[in-house]
């Protein structure tokens, strides 16, 4: 029983990977092109078709998906040397599913350079994730500019707001700063006067410093009160950070028309969170999720960080065939396949 176990434990392993990468495939060869919100894009020293940069940029941009999905969601790297050499990063936001992930690092890499024509340094920010390449070396040093703002439309009381805004995302933006390789951080605090909590989120990319992360959060988190003055959520998505903040209750469904309490919403988050635990020995069982949904049990002490999950066959026991194309040839290669998935608190 125990060896049946562990084969269908290591094929739902192999099927995840192998969806995993069907999907980076697939979404490679759409033909839509995924637009960011107001990318940067130089308009000087431009590139020409056939030139080294962009030959080194075709080949650093093809390379991303498959490498960011097999670290984390997150990529850096170089193509090529000297004048032409390119430098680039990409990386997924942490509040974005897997399916929104793999979907903006397969399609924004693939579309960037019909967005931005002939630009040797692009900054571009998507829903999901954030895409950023230079002839110029960027890497460990913060962008001073946000991308776009994000905003919840409820409101609640400004100073109460503020009380509990205030030192949640500045303890953020510390954890934050103070934890690499990931450089995430996310919590809750009580709303005072409220049934309700505020949750925040704090993330830099994984080039930066501790000091530049730093700085990117702070310098985000002091212009949450000036853009979102009562709003009950809001977030600052940059090419180098990511702060949002809300109320727990903006999580529930809106056909729940406010009959949801914060510490029910907190339940159900939390539950949902262990029964998708990375540890499946950690996992809990039926019966002991609807006794925590029917408060019969205290909720689970969940670890503030979770684990990374990773899917690994044994060796020489599964191969993909990964197909690089060109606009006149394609090379097939072969390798072992080891996806790793961040899941976020």
């Amino acid at each position: 029983m125990a060896a049946e176990s562990c084969r269908l434990a290591m094929a739902s392993r192999l099927l995840l990977a192998t969806l995993a990468l069907l999907f980076v495939a697939a979404a490679a060869q759409n033909n839509e092109i995924m637009l960011p919100a107001w990318p940067s894009c130089s308009t000087t020293d431009n590139y020409t078709d056939g030139s080294q940069y962009k030959k080194n940029l075709d080949q650093l941009l093809s390379r991303m998906p498959t490498a960011a999905g097999y670290n984390g969601w997150f990529y850096n790297g170089t193509a090529g040397t000297g004048a032409d050499e390119v430098f680039g990063l990409i990386m997924c936001y942490a509040d974005r599913n897997a399916t929104q992930c793999l979907d903006c690092l397969s399609r924004a890499p693939a579309g960037i350079t019909t967005v931005c024509p002939g630009s040797r340094n692009v900054s571009a920010a998507y829903d999901a994730c954030v895409l950023r390449f230079s002839g110029t070396d960027f890497l460990s040093v913060a962008s001073r500019n946000a991308a776009f703002y994000v905003t919840w439309f409820s409101t609640v009381d400004q100073a109460r707001l503020e009380d509990a805004r205030s030192s949640l995302m500045n303890q953020l933006a510390r954890t934050a700063a103070g934890s690499p390789p990931l450089f995430l951080a996310n919590e809750s605090a009580p709303l005072a006067g409220s049934s309700d909590s505020v949750y925040g989120l704090a993330q830099c990319t994984r080039d930066l410093t501790a000091s530049e992360c730093s700085w990117c959060l702070t310098t985000y988190i002091g212009l949450l009160p000036g853009n979102f003055p009562n709003n009950t959520g809001g977030a600052i998505k940059g090419y180098s950070c990511y702060v949002s903040r809300g109320a727990i209750l903006d999580a529930a469904d809106a056909r729940f028309k406010g009959e949801l309490e914060a510490r029910e919403m907190e339940t159900v988050m939390v539950v949902g969170l262990w029964c998708a635990h990375p540890d499946r020995s950690l996992r809990p069982s039926i019966r002991q999720d609807v006794s925590v949904l029917r408060s019969e049990m205290p909720l689970p002490n969940l670890q503030a960080r979770m684990p990374v999950a990773t899917y690994e066959p044994p060796p020489d026991a599964f191969y993909y065939t990964s197909t690089t194309v060109t606009s006149v040839n394609s090379s097939t290669t072969q390798s072992s396949m080891t996806i790793t998935t961040v899941l976020p608190k």
